[in-house]
């Protein structure tokens, strides 16, 4: 009897500990199998045995002989697993774990149970480590199918008094539940119970390599929940624990040791992280050799690291080397492949290969469809890349399809308010963006950055990235007092994450500067986007589009600033960067990128009066773009408008300059409504051929409505509402509207008195200050022409008078 009595309970205690999921076969036959005071089964046995539960159903209370049947075939992921009927869990938990639980037990019975409990959580521990160890495909479906039942056995462990596992037992099966649960996207939940276990070890003595691994686990978790600095400093004490106890040379290092380069790496300290990088690489293939897997790894990450400082060709070829060891270790269709193909397409794309990229994505999303089914994390992340390289490839309908594929699976798997759904749809409003549906894509960013604010609270990394987006946004929606706002508290957050010359940084540095040129301050632009080029120029080298892309937005604010061959020298500078990369294969030709600086060089040359070389780059840029993006795009508009406004420089015919400038009005309000400062600008530009043609009275209300629009966007004191009143003045006094054009210039003189008199109480550069003064005296010989005609004589002479020592004061500071 006693014999039976072993075999059902050993039976009976497996359903009993088995959570509502199917428990895994492997689980089962290894508990079975275990001899040593049990009786050891053959899973055949298990596979065949109803018999033996229907024989033993009387004892089970409240349950029938009919009901106790249990099941056994392959999960959806193809895991061989044995289900129990739902309405049996609880019967069996009281019948065989907690009727033992009383004061007046069967001690015989307690200690039975107790010891396949025991048993359980051995078998369960070891089935997890060795799943964690294998390059079987399959183990990533068993890794997720028994975290559940460690879950399960960790909470009797807290709820029988008269059973509990040693503390090196329960710290392993924490190390196991914590890693399944990262696996699963759940960092937060593996925190608090690595914190738990680790509290519980501290007055146990003799478990410091204990403490090390659930630390450095702890490390991971934490980084991956945001808050690298802790993540650093937890890794780097559970490294001194290491080696206290092993030694400096110890695989175990290397796996800490890669957890803190990740540290590095994501708070910007690259040099830092390739050190311990490159000691965790030298650590594997001193033990393995140099084509094993884990060195694979560790090479992914710091190719990851020569990405950060610019080594962006080294970068790609460590990846390929991995990518190579992994395909021979584990074949071509493993995720760990699809992780490192990842990676290569991130480094493809910084070198300007979108195609090259899109081509590794593809191969990735197949391995990780064939591995975990269409509807999976993995899946979503892909996509959400795959988007992505569609966007930097310039086909932003193929970016949007992946985009919202990727939103539809995280939404199902995560429910609407994870931080991989915000991940999705800043992704995705990025993408409404180039669309030229910037509305849509600021409602999907502010839902974004509702759930980072919900998840993570209102300073973390997240934020800030969806912050600077959400700014950038606003910036081309012409809402620039919110863009400022949002980008500044975003760039507050990344200096105090990463610190003032970290790559993420100079990213929104880049963006805030933009915002301040076109709010008019200029000396805050130029210096916001000097830094944020410096960083580039570190990272990346001289010869990068990213460094161009600064070069570009400078010579913007010198181009506002009238500094035309500081502009000129920069933008073109910027161009032929951006051209030597497409040349020598880090690039695309005709990329829709290309046209951002041929329009700006184009504009650039038509101020200096370089026509002839304007037309040439404005036309090309307006060809790419027709063929990136078609013929209403909002991208377009401002090229159709400089472009126009060359072609009236050049003395062509009106009526194509008017088509031109009637296309660009057009799109403008179509994707942004009437009161954007691109339709004010636009407006600016079609004037001047509204006089050509006569049509004063059109000419007047595009000037009225361009004032109108920059001083609700810019405010009354700033230089674009100025130049808009001068031209308005000017208009007014060609149309013998004496009265009004000394209105409008009068307003124009005291914002522009206002701005110098701002640059010389900041301090700013000389020809900043120049530069206002030069538009005073401007105004005012306008000033003095309108006296005149108005028979206002002494005050004609008063323009007169402050032109002059304007002129004077000018001379003196220039020949200093």
């Amino acid at each position: 009897m006693r014999d039976l009595h072993l075999v059902w309970l050993q039976v009976f205690l497996l359903f009993a500990c088995c959570s509502r999921q199917p428990v895994p076969v492997s689980v089962i036959a290894r508990v079975l199998s275990v001899k040593g005071g049990f009786i050891s089964l053959e899973m055949e046995t298990v596979r065949k045995c109803s018999l033996l539960v229907h024989r033993s159903a009387s004892h089970v209370r409240g349950v029938s002989e009919r009901d106790i049947l249990y099941d056994i075939h392959a999960s959806e992921d193809d895991v061989e697993v044995m289900s129990v009927h739902p309405g049996q869990k609880e019967a069996f938990e009281e019948m065989f774990l907690f009727s033992l639980e009383g004061s007046d037990v069967d001690q015989g019975k307690l200690e039975d149970r107790n010891q396949l409990l025991q048993l359980f959580a051995d078998c369960l521990k070891k089935e997890y480590e060795e799943a964690h160890e294998s390059a079987d495909v399959s183990i990533f479906a068993l890794k997720r199918m028994l975290l559940p039942h460690i879950e399960n056995l960790l909470q009797l462990n807290d709820d029988l008094k008269h059973f509990a596992l040693s503390p090196d037992d329960r710290a392993g099966l924490v190390w196991c539940l914590a890693n399944a649960l990262m696996l699963t996207g759940r960092p937060r939940l593996a925190i608090d119970q690595l914190n738990r276990a680790l509290s519980l070890l501290d007055s146990i003595p003799d478990t410091l390599e204990t403490r090390a691994r659930l630390m450095s686990l702890l490390a991971t978790a934490v980084r991956n929940s945001g808050d690298v600095r802790k993540a650093k400093e937890l890794a780097l004490e559970a490294l001194a624990m290491q080696e206290s106890i092993l030694g400096h040379d110890h695989p175990d290092l290397a796996v800490t040791l890669s957890n803190i380069g990740s540290s590095y790496n994501r708070l910007g300290e690259y040099t830092s992280g390739l050190k311990v990088l490159s000691r965790a690489l030298s650590i594997y293939e001193h033990h393995f050799g140099s084509s094993d897997a884990r060195v694979a790894d560790v090479l992914s990450t710091v190719a990851i690291t020569h990405r950060y400082l610019g080594n962006i060709l080294k970068s790609e070829e460590m990846l390929e080397r991995a990518l190579r060891i992994k395909e021979e270790t584990y074949g071509h269709y493993h995720p760990s492949v699809a992780v490192t193909l990842t990676s290569l397409s991130t480094v493809l794309r910084d070198l300007g290969q979108p195609k090259a990229s899109i081509d590794r994505l593809e191969r990735a999303l197949d391995i990780n469809e064939r591995v975990y089914g269409p509807s999976h994390t993995s899946v979503a992340i892909t996509l959400s890349n795959l988007s992505t390289s569609y966007r930097h490839a310039g086909n932003p309908e193929k970016s949007r399809e992946f985009a919202e594929k990727a939103l539809a699976i995280t939404e199902k798997i995560h429910g609407p308010l994870h931080p991989n759904v915000a991940i999705t749809l800043s992704n995705l409003g990025h993408t409404y963006r180039d669309l030229g549906s910037p509305a849509k894509g600021l409602a999907m960013l502010e839902r974004a950055l509702e759930i980072n604010e919900t998840v993570y609270g209102r300073k973390h990394p997240g934020v800030a990235i969806t912050l600077s987006m959400l700014g950038s946004t606003y910036r081309t929606m012409g809402d620039l007092a919110s863009a400022k706002e949002a980008l500044e508290r975003a760039l507050a957050m990344k200096m105090d994450v990463y610190g003032p010359s970290h790559p993420n940084s100079a990213v929104t540095m880049r963006s805030l500067g933009k915002v301040y040129r076109l709010l008019g301050k200029m000396q805050q632009s130029k210096e916001l986007l000097e830094r944020s080029m410096e960083i580039k120029k570190s990272q990346h080298g001289e010869e990068h589009r990213e460094v161009a892309i600064n070069m570009a937005n400078i010579a913007n604010v010198y181009r506002d600033m009238n500094q035309l061959q500081k502009a000129r020298d920069l933008a073109e500078n910027a161009l032929a960067i951006y051209e030597r990369s497409s040349k020598s294969g880090l690039g695309e030709e005709d990329h829709p990128d290309l046209a951002d600086f041929l329009t700006v060089v184009g504009g650039v040359l038509k101020d200096s009066g370089d026509l002839k070389g304007a037309r040439r780059h404005l036309e090309r840029a307006m060809s790419i773009r027709e063929v990136a993006h078609g013929l209403e795009h909002y991208r377009l508009a401002a090229t159709l408008s400089e472009l126009a406004s060359t072609y009236h420089e050049l003395g062509q015919s009106p009526k194509k300059t008017q088509r031109l400038f009637e296309r660009a009005l057009q799109i403008a309000t179509s994707a942004y409504g009437q009161e954007h400062p691109l339709v004010a600008t636009i407006n600016v530009q079609y004037s001047e051929v509204l006089k050509v043609t006569h049509d004063f009275k059109r000419e007047l209300q595009l000037l009225q409505d361009a004032g109108r629009i920059r001083e609700k966007v810019f405010g009354e004191i700033h230089s674009a509402v100025a130049q808009v009143l001068l031209l308005l003045g000017r208009s007014q006094l060609e149309q013998a509207k004496f009265s009004d054009s000394q209105n409008s210039l009068e307003k124009a003189l005291r914002i522009y008195q206002e701005l110098h008199d701002r640059s010389e109480r900041a301090g700013e550069e000389r020809h900043v200050v120049d530069h206002w003064m030069k538009c005073r005296i401007e105004v005012g010989n306008c000033l003095v022409t309108v006296s005149t005609f108005r028979h206002r004589l002494a005050e004609a002479d008063g323009y007169k008078k402050e032109v002059a020592e304007l002129e004077e004061k000018r001379t003196k500071t220039v020949s200093q």
